[in-house]
């Protein structure tokens, strides 16, 4: 087991989180402007004090905003709307046969009461009515995996990274429409403006629907990494051990 001290930097998960950040950080600053008109020379007057000051407190709000937009799409795109609740896993795209052949691998190893629970376990997962780690395969799997852990962690943090960009691109399509809709009322404009910002709309809300279809692709491959690396170093270490 890995030493807390010793955690290694990873620099795709500090991406998925400040990227994604720094977007929600404009749009904050881009609505903030609205509301109080000064928020950009409060912004100047910060960087003539001090630039570095300045850079400073952008990074710390693109970590904290990139936290907010990782968990809000985590818990609306990812869950409710795109796998509907269901835990993305490629181990369900897994044939009956595949499934239990893995599971039979992790009882050879950690005993046959831990392949009696996992195989207790596996019909209410497959009808979603425990979550993974309810499960619990996956951390057996990732336990004996030497060599592999950092491939996974980066498929991880890059869908991580599409999920919270997709989100925060929905959201400004959102905000595009939700205002021109507003000014089509107050100002009477002609319906034409309206189907034009809507068609306008489509590239982004096509371009949020390809990411996030890209991250779950993201997520199942950091999945297989992990099964097929399992698989592999269990069938070898259990064939060590017969001889």
């Amino acid at each position: 087991m890995q030493n807390a001290n010793n955690i290694p930097f990873n620099f795709y998960d500090h991406v998925a989180v400040l990227f994604p950040g720094a977007i929600m950080v404009g749009y904050f600053i881009f609505i903030a402007n609205k509301i109080f008109p000064n928020t950009l020379d409060l912004i100047f007057k910060l960087h003539n004090f001090s630039s570095t000051l300045l850079i400073l407190v952008l990074l710390i709000m693109s970590f904290i905003f990139g936290h907010i937009a990782y968990s809000i799409s985590k818990w609306t795109f990812d869950k409710a709307f795109f796998s509907k609740g269901k835990p993305v896993d490629k181990f369900l795209d897994y044939s009956d046969t595949k499934q239990l052949e893995i599971i039979s691998e992790v009882e050879k190893i950690y005993g046959a009461e831990i392949g009696k629970e996992l195989r207790s376990k596996l019909d209410k997962y497959k009808k979603n009515e425990i979550t993974g780690s309810e499960f619990g395969l996956k951390n057996y799997c990732y336990a004996l995996v030497e060599r592999k852990e950092t491939k996974h962690d980066m498929f991880i943090a890059l869908a991580d990274f599409l999920r919270s960009t997709a989100f925060l691109l929905a959201l400004g399509v959102l905000y595009l429409i939700t205002t021109s809709i507003l000014d089509w009322i107050r100002n009477c404009i002609s319906g034409g403006y309206l189907i034009k910002i809507i068609i306008f709309s489509l590239f982004p809300i096509l371009s949020s629907w390809l990411l996030l279809s890209r991250s779950i692709r993201m997520r199942k491959a950091a999945d297989s990494v992990i099964y097929s690396q399992f698989l592999f170093d269990a069938k070898r270490l259990n064939s060590n051990n017969q001889k």
